[in-house]
């Protein structure tokens, strides 16, 4: 019994003799050939696909027949010898067909158009009955299987790690040594599965499967769409010159391979869908907070790079996440940026040593996170290479012989100002993200936050402006839109005779959005202040016959009472004056004490119209408004 393979460019011949074993007898019959017909032949076998062409139908797989060829193709039989080739040369067992630069080759079964091979490429026929067998060694082959086979019958197109079951259906198989073995289908159905394994998964029109050997030698098979672009040349020209076929491969998966779509806009449409699918960050709800385009390679290919905030943890620090999409076969892939370091990021820094930018150096664009901006500072650098998502030392190199300092102790420091000034003549970078209450400085391509966003953060910013003692929200004027009323300690500078003096007074401000940016205005300047003296209970109040919200107190003295409220249209004002003093006596002063409680009575019912919502006194304190207040606008 004897059985010839093909290893490499050797035929190696198998004979069994008795008492002996099995002898091997390697001749190298590839070589035999004239170099003219074999010099794109003689490619080790590479990992590729086995194709198993099954299924139903009456047409007998007897015979195969190298159709026609252009340019220069080369057969041999099985026994190596070379066979010149021609216009419908029969194709048996053995028999090994390989295209150099330039050259490709037809074959048909029967009547049914099976393959063409790609230039530089190399197979092999084995047949045996009805099974009949192409095993591609290395390039690629096109099939376009019309009509099923018989149900006694097989046609496999294979190679050493994965198989391919097929039923009717057209596609093409990539024998790579370095991508492993690739199938991609452009009508049908299949189902993939590595040679040996009882397991498979179901790949469809628009869909390719790889194969690949992983860190501990198994195999894995990817399965995802590809795109009109990465259909090769000599697959397109067949669909171009086949009205029928590429009109079936449109129905059937989608791509138009004829008449493609811009890539660049179809990746870009992908790009818009992930990020329309996100919510925005608002400074109260997690979400999107920046996103991009940015070209890392340099490639002309953009990649999507996005930032994700929550709100600050209890320690006060932003929770922040990173993404970054890139292209594959035509479409947006995930980066696994898991692994990425980056800085703390708090929302209580006052100030700037912390940050993420965006850095280029020699055309080539970096993710810089940096945790602080001294000579002893950490940072990171990560990019995109070669379709991989990678840590770089590159700028880490670049920001060492930055330092020009001539510091060498780990215990002195340069000033951010002069790092920075240093790196600029080495890198340019931009920074995206800060610390602080707000610390994006960029959004990138995201849209405006919404009115009612922008308003809590103006509001939210007015109450971290550190001087505020209490807070209150409130629709002022009744027309639906709430005011924030803080009541803050300011300062007033005073100019007496030449003497000039510093003070604090306890005001009230309102803060008012407008729908685009927000106003604020102090209460009688000066003049409504808790911290003095002779002030007397201060608040806010409703006037009951509007229901209008004033602010403003109710001030006393020896000799009256004066009592202010301001709202945002108007200001009313109560004044008590007392007659009579201490001088009268007997009757004189009998109806000055009368008179006086009924003006008091008076004045006390007209005070009655103003209820009191919150209402607090010199040195008693303030109600603890602050935090309830952030957590309604941050609830909203």
């Amino acid at each position: 019994m004897k059985r010839q393979h093909l290893k490499g460019a050797f035929f190696v011949e198998e004979k069994e003799t008795q008492g002996t074993g099995t002898q091997t007898e390697k001749s190298n019959l590839l070589a035999k050939l004239p170099a003219k017909t074999w010099a794109a032949i003689g490619a080790a076998a590479v990992a590729a696909v086995v194709i198993a062409l099954l299924a139903g139908g009456r047409i007998k797989a007897a015979t195969m027949h190298l159709l026609r060829a252009e340019g220069t193709v080369a057969v041999a039989d099985g026994e190596g010898r070379e066979v010149a080739p021609k216009e419908n040369l029969g194709l048996y067992g053995g028999y090994q067909v390989g295209t150099r630069s330039s050259s490709y080759a037809w074959i048909d079964l029967d009547e049914v158009k099976l393959a063409k091979m790609d230039q530089d490429s190399e197979i092999q026929i084995h047949k045996e009955d009805k099974h009949l067998e192409v095993e591609v060694k290395s390039g690629s082959l096109f099939f376009n299987i019309t009509r099923p086979l018989a149900e006694d019958e097989a046609l496999e197109i294979r190679t050493s790690t994965m198989m391919v079951g097929i039923r009717g259906t057209c596609g093409w198989v990539v024998s790579d040594g370095e991508k492993g073995a690739q199938v991609f289908i452009l009508e049908g159905r299949v189902e993939v599965g590595a040679v040996g394994a009882g397991s498979s998964m179901a790949v469809d029109a628009g869909e390719m499967a790889q194969l690949a050997i992983n860190e501990d030698g198994k195999p894995e098979i990817t399965v995802r769409p590809f795109a009109e672009e990465y259909v090769p040349d000599f697959v397109r020209v067949e669909l171009e010159e086949d009205s029928g076929l590429s009109a079936a491969v449109l129905e059937a998966s989608g791509l138009d391979v004829v008449n493609p779509p811009d890539p660049a806009e179809r990746l870009k449409a992908e790009y818009e869908e992930i990020i329309a699918g996100r919510p925005l960050f608002d400074y109260a709800n997690e979400g999107l907070c920046y996103a991009d385009y940015i070209d890392f390679e340099n490639d002309g290919v953009p990649e999507l790079f996005m930032i994700q905030f929550a709100p600050a943890d209890q320690n006060g620090d932003w929770v922040y996440s990173m993404e970054l999409y890139g292209e594959e076969l035509g479409y947006a892939k995930q980066y696994d940026t898991a692994d990425m370091m980056g800085p703390y990021l708090s929302s209580m820094a006052d100030w700037d040593g912390r940050g993420i930018w965006l850095s280029r150096s020699e055309g080539r664009i970096y993710i810089h996170m940096c945790d602080n901006s001294g000579q002893n500072g950490s940072n990171w650098y990560y990019t995109v290479e070669d379709g991989s998502f990678v840590e770089s030392d590159h700028l880490d190199a670049v920001h060492g012989s930055a330092y020009e300092t001539g510091l060498y102790s780990f215990d002195q420091e340069i000033t951010a100002e002069e790092f920075k000034a240093i790196a600029d003549k080495y890198v340019d970078e931009t920074k995206i993200v800060g610390e602080g209450p707000r610390p994006m400085l960029d959004r990138g391509i995201l849209p405006e936050l919404p009115s009612e966003s922008l308003q809590r953060l103006a509001f939210l910013d007015a109450l971290e402006g550190g001087n505020a003692k209490y807070a209150k929200l409130i629709d002022m004027d009744q027309d639906g839109e709430e005011e924030l009323i803080l009541l803050e300690s300011k300062k007033y500078v005073f100019e007496d005779t030449g003497y000039t003096y510093e003070d604090y007074f306890d005001v009230f401000s309102v803060y008012s959005w407008n729908g685009a940016g927000i106003e604020s205005v102090t209460m009688d300047e000066g003049g409504i202040t808790i911290a003095g003296g002779d002030s007397g209970p201060s608040g806010v109040y409703r006037d009951q016959q509007t229901g209008d919200i004033y602010v403003g107190y109710e001030g006393g003295w020896e000799r009256g009472e004066d009592s202010t409220f301001h709202s945002l249209t108007d200001s009313v004002d109560f004044s008590l004056d007392y007659v009579g003093g201490d001088w009268l006596e007997g009757e004189e002063m009998a109806a000055a004490i009368a008179e006086n409680e009924r003006l008091r009575a008076e004045y006390q019912a007209k005070l009655k119209r103003f209820e009191p919502i919150d209402k607090f006194e010199f040195g008693a304190g303030y109600p603890d408004t602050i935090d309830q207040v952030r957590q309604q606008l941050m609830a909203r």
